[in-house]
């Protein structure tokens, strides 16, 4: 353990798809001297385990022993969760976000607190974003405690994402990113939801690619195995798998991750 003192600070409960959502702070003193804060989003369903988390921005100025964690914005460039920073890496790694002169196009659809957008928002301004959440309530959330905003390059919508789909199939992205879970297991699925397990619904999302796009989906199970991974698919000009492992690497250093996640024969990223 490398802290020396831990202070949570509870935010606000909510229910939502009939499970119980926690957000609060949890600010770290340092053995170094040094703070971390972190808003924390819970689920009961879960034991209470930690689904999301962003860093708070430390005041550069901090005196003394007290803070208000309240007035703290998010961060939203330092991304803690492995399985985000993979699926953010990943279109980039098949190149699909590649000249930084070209406008690009993403979807979202699931906004959790809005990790993926907000980096993506806050960190390249050629990139359109749209993102697609069923509940309002968790919309909600992510604008109060997470800094999520919406602007002429970020929009949300409150609709079903297969409904959104089938609803636009003239609509077509770079990339679309499939974050969408239930808040409990359900035969043995967490994400994603069943619907993007559906072979008539994977075609139509393929439909709403650019040639050269890509579909980033997280998958959490439990049954046959436990499985944690992202699933990366892309067209006809996807990276072999040597070539998909070294540019992941590469990516990850150059939007500041770190180390990699285990990279598989079948293109997807293990955490």
């Amino acid at each position: 353990m490398d802290f020396a003192h831990i202070v949570t600070l509870p935010m606000e409960n909510f229910k939502m798809d009939g499970s119980i959502f926690n957000i609060r702070d949890e600010a770290i003193r340092h053995l170094n001297g040094s703070i971390t804060i972190e808003r924390q989003m819970t689920i009961e369903n879960f034991g209470s385990r930690i689904v999301a988390s962003m860093h708070l921005k430390i005041p550069e100025d901090l005196k003394g022993n007290s803070l208000d964690t309240r007035k703290l914005s998010a961060n939203h460039i330092q991304i803690t969760i492995l399985y985000l920073k993979a699926m953010i890496a990943a279109p980039f790694v098949t190149s699909t976000f590649g000249n930084s002169s070209e406008q690009f196009s993403s979807l979202s659809i699931g906004l959790g607190i809005g990790i993926i957008n907000s980096f993506l928002h806050d960190r390249f301004t050629n990139i359109n974003i749209t993102i697609i959440e069923i509940e309002k309530t968790m919309v909600d959330i992510a604008k109060k405690y997470f800094g999520l905003i919406e602007d002429d390059r970020q929009r949300v919508i409150i609709s079903d994402g297969m409904k959104y789909l089938r609803e636009n199939k003239k609509l077509i992205f770079d990339a679309i990113f499939i974050d969408a879970c239930y808040s409990q297991f359900k035969d043995g699925l967490s994400c994603p939801v069943k619907e993007f397990c559906e072979y008539d619904n994977m075609n139509l999302i393929k439909s709403n690619l650019k040639e050269n796009g890509v579909v980033i989906v997280s998958l959490l199970l439990t049954s046959p195995k436990k499985t944690a991974e992202v699933l990366v698919c892309g067209g006809k000009n996807f990276p072999d798998e040597e070539t998909f492992k070294a540019k992941t690497t590469k990516v990850f250093e150059e939007l500041g991750f770190g180390s990699p996640p285990i990279v598989t024969e079948d293109f997807t990223m293990w955490y």
